[in-house]
């Protein structure tokens, strides 16, 4: 272990963690451990709930039988139906889109706080990543969980029961399948760090 003054995160005096025996040294990365995960439990709750909340609304949205703002399946017979019906395909695919691309950005923009809370975990806890993520014990800290819930969106997107497909047009749907894409690379990225 580094000559790194440790100990003031815990309210004792700084420790040279050289001059500590190797029980001495675990008691002390135990003591750190448990005083980081109580504070970045607090925050990461938070964190978690809020994306949660965010990612579990618009898909709830997302996922509605026939789609959001679906039109009736009768016949169109009206001019006014016929404007109605262009009406709500114009904001259906505009707001779907736009509602994709906000439930991707909460789970990588987790996915990211996430993956930099636990960077800055491992040297103030003298622990690897996959020992923090252990103690931490709970899967939506891994950036890897919300990297996977944006990938998942995908199914529902492609889903003929929701037709949000039909919403999206070619530029749309080459920049989500391009999102889904840059998700595959990071989320692979970062299985290998972990």
């Amino acid at each position: 272990i580094a000559s790194k003054p440790v100990g003031g995160n815990v309210g004792a005096s700084a420790i040279d963690a050289r001059r500590l025996n190797r029980i001495e040294q675990k008691i002390m990365q135990d003591t750190e451990m448990r005083h980081w995960i109580k504070q970045v439990s607090q925050k990461g709750d938070d964190v978690i709930e809020a994306a949660t909340q965010a990612q579990q609304t618009l898909f709830d949205v997302l996922s509605l039988p026939r789609g959001w703002l679906s039109i009736d399946e009768e016949p169109v017979t009206t001019v006014e139906d016929k404007e109605r019906e262009r009406q709500i395909k114009d904001i259906r695919s505009r707001y779907v889109v736009l509602a994709v691309n906000l439930y991707l950005q909460v789970c990588q923009d987790t996915a990211s706080w996430m993956a930099r809370t636990l960077d800055d975990a491992v040297p103030a806890v003298f622990a690897t990543r996959k020992e923090v993520l252990q103690a931490l014990n709970r899967p939506a800290y891994s950036p890897i969980h919300w990297y996977q819930t944006a990938l998942d969106l995908a199914e529902t997107v492609a889903d003929d029961k929701c037709d949000l497909y039909l919403c999206f047009d070619a530029p749309n749907l080459q920049d989500f399948m391009s999102k889904m894409a840059e998700i595959t690379v990071t989320q692979s990225m970062e299985a290998v760090v972990q």
